[in-house]
């Protein structure tokens, strides 16, 4: 197996295990580099190879097109490719969503993290929904729980709230904060860490300078290990807009920690399939998510067994088995 990335940058190269290659391939981008990838597939000895990110699917598409396909490929969609693309100009959405419309079919398959996303594809892209293959993102439960036992971080003497994830928009951490403000009139002591750096960090910042909340809220920045503070959070809030799956919340899932969630597309409502595991609120309801985390941080009476029972479901074996059956597939 080896991992083949368009740079050099990234925080989580030190993560790969030693029996992984490891190559760069790349100009940075995947359209700067459109000869090193037709490259690859022109002179590729893989039987499979798996790209992700749009952008690079459809560039990785084209090539292995090009190069007379000479192995299997499979492109996986990580998030709401509808609400993702919103965001993007008039033009280059167009064309993303013609790229798509046209070179998506012609893969060897369509992975989806989620019913969500695969339903999303189906219907803006035109792809039978029976051709998507549905595999969850995996999460290293075992991993995650080390981490967290191996921390020398003390217990918090407050009701904690965490939220985890890039500072953008999409994150809706200013709904986090809109909310944990409400929360502070009732418990004055709860304290709030945000984990993760982005964009709209200085805003966020001077919104809870704005709030008055500068004593409540700690923003951490990238920290190599999150788990040694969900671990200890009485509950963490994913207040996201969109998603693809959502890992954060099987992560703090596995450490037994409860997780309040927007009911947004996709991936949420579909891990807290029940109210013993988590709860989900509706997409940008200040009040709701305000009184969600008060009545968590008041009177939490999940069983932190079941929370870990359904984070197993989402372990690396159960997903790595998933993509081993499609990978045997073209061999039969």
């Amino acid at each position: 197996m080896e991992i083949l990335v368009l740079s050099e940058e990234g925080p989580y190269k030190d993560l790969l295990i030693e029996n992984v290659g490891y190559k760069v391939i790349g100009r940075g981008g995947a359209l700067k580099s459109f000869f090193f990838i037709f490259n690859f597939f022109w002179n590729c000895k893989s039987k499979t190879v798996f790209t992700c990110l749009t952008h690079l699917n459809l560039v990785s598409i084209l090539c292995w097109l090009l190069s007379f396909k000479r192995c299997q490929l499979i492109v996986t969609e990580h998030n709401n490719f509808t609400n993702e693309k919103a965001a993007l100009n008039f033009f280059k959405r167009g064309l993303i969503l013609f790229g798509a419309k046209v070179l998506y079919r012609s893969a060897t398959k369509v992975i989806a993290v989620s019913k969500g996303v695969a339903k999303d594809l189906s219907s803006v892209l035109g792809l039978d929904l029976k051709n998507i293959e549905i595999i969850y993102n995996p999460v290293d439960t075992t991993s995650i729980q080390k981490m967290a036992e191996a921390s020398t971080l003390d217990d918090f003497d407050s009701p904690t709230i965490i939220g985890v994830g890039r500072l953008v928009v999409q994150k809706r951490f200013d709904l986090l904060i809109h909310s944990f403000s409400d929360v502070v009139k009732g418990i004055p002591s709860a304290k709030l860490l945000i984990l993760g750096d982005g964009g709209e960090r200085n805003t966020l910042e001077n919104l809870v300078n704005q709030l008055n909340l500068s004593s409540n809220v700690r923003f951490l920045g990238f920290v190599d290990n999150p788990f040694q503070y969900i671990t200890r959070a009485d509950v963490l809030v994913l207040s996201s807009d969109f998603e693809g799956f959502g890992n954060v919340i099987v992560e703090a899932l596995s450490l037994g920690t409860p997780v309040i969630s927007t009911d947004c597309p996709s991936g949420p409502s579909e891990i807290l399939n029940s109210d013993n595991i988590g709860i989900l609120v509706p997409v940008d309801d200040e009040v709701a998510l305000a009184r969600s985390i008060s009545n968590v941080l008041r009177n939490s009476n999940f069983d932190s067994r079941l929370l870990q029972e359904r984070a197993e479901y989402f372990n690396v074996d159960n997903v790595a088995d998933q993509y081993q059956r499609i990978i045997g597939s073209f061999s039969n």
